[in-house]
């Protein structure tokens, strides 16, 4: 076990709090505390990496036990590092950095900014994808994302909001929520679904038209819409969407009841048009095809 901190000064404070700590009468549960005098050719400036070469101390506490010991060590360690922190420069010596210090803050706290920087430029240049990195590791450079790519996430994620705006709005008979998914001139063609299974349903528009004909037949339903394998592609304003719907249905007040059975359960495909409306997305046109059903359709007729 060692802990390491790099001290700025060492007055007779921080001599009081390091022989309280490990002194004659401490109860220490490490083997030693050691203060190393640092300065000389270490502060010379050189064109290297090496860290913190303007402290003039580097504190070194180290422990050998099995593992069970090491819980009080550490704690030790933790309340003398804390008690000499103001004299630290929250610096360390990677030299003194065991094998519990390699996480990034960590190993960062070996080297100055600018020195930290400079290594993180080399490794990115002669191993980019880290190969070498069961050490105290210096990550490659961080890419940052592109701001076409960060829009386009963005963009997916809105455009999978409106999908999922539609059904909730038809879950919870949303009116309002339905319509926010919807443009004013929206188009919702039920019928490749609807055929299918027996039943005669119009082609919807504009958005007023599709909110009042779906909420009265959809809404009063217990229904629940699972979307899923959501594809999309943009371009500039305008987005192409096919996905699944998973839809189960049942009569009104009935979904909660184990013993009722009669139901109707549609796998849909939706394939969409949406368009870009300020921050959020909305769906211009809506074709609803169905992959299999099983059930009772009459369960989605109005008023049955």
């Amino acid at each position: 076990m060692e802990r390491t901190a790099m001290l700025r000064s060492l007055p007779a404070e921080a001599v009081e709090e390091i022989l309280s700590a490990a002194g004659p009468t401490a109860d220490c549960p490490v083997h030693f505390v050691e203060l190393r005098h640092l300065g000389g050719a270490l502060a010379r400036t050189a064109d290297n990496a090496v860290g913190h070469q303007d402290a003039r101390f580097a504190l070194w506490i180290v422990g050998v036990g099995a593992p069970d010991a090491f819980t009080a060590m550490n704690v030790y360690a933790d309340e003398l590092l804390q008690r000499i922190r103001p004299w630290s420069t929250g610096g360390r010596y990677l030299n003194f950095m065991a094998a519990q210090d390699t996480g990034v803050s960590d190993v960062r706290a070996a080297y100055d900014e600018a020195g930290y920087r400079r290594l993180r430029s080399v490794k990115t240049r002669f191993d980019p994808d880290n190969l070498f990195r069961l050490n105290h590791n210096i990550p490659p450079e961080e890419h940052p994302m592109s701001d076409d790519k960060l829009q386009l996430l963005i963009d997916h994620a809105a455009i999978a909001d409106a999908l999922h705006r539609y059904t909730a709005g038809l879950d919870h008979g949303d009116a309002d929520l339905l319509a926010s998914s919807l443009t004013e001139d929206a188009m919702v063609d039920l019928t490749p679904a609807t055929n299918k299974i027996g039943l005669d349903f119009p082609v919807l528009k504009p958005r007023d038209t599709v909110v009042g004909a779906l909420i009265p037949a959809v809404g009063p339903l217990d229904t629940s819409h699972v979307i899923s394998n959501i594809r999309a592609t943009v371009h500039g304003d305008t987005a192409h969407v096919n996905c699944y719907a998973t839809a189960q249905h049942y009569l009104p007040q009935e979904g909660p009841k184990p013993d009722r059975t009669r139901h109707a359960l549609m796998m849909n495909r939706y394939d969409a048009d949406l368009t870009r409306d300020g921050n959020a997305w909305r769906i211009s046109r809506l074709t609803i095809d169905n992959a299999w059903f099983e059930g009772d359709e009459t369960v989605l007729l109005p008023g049955d």
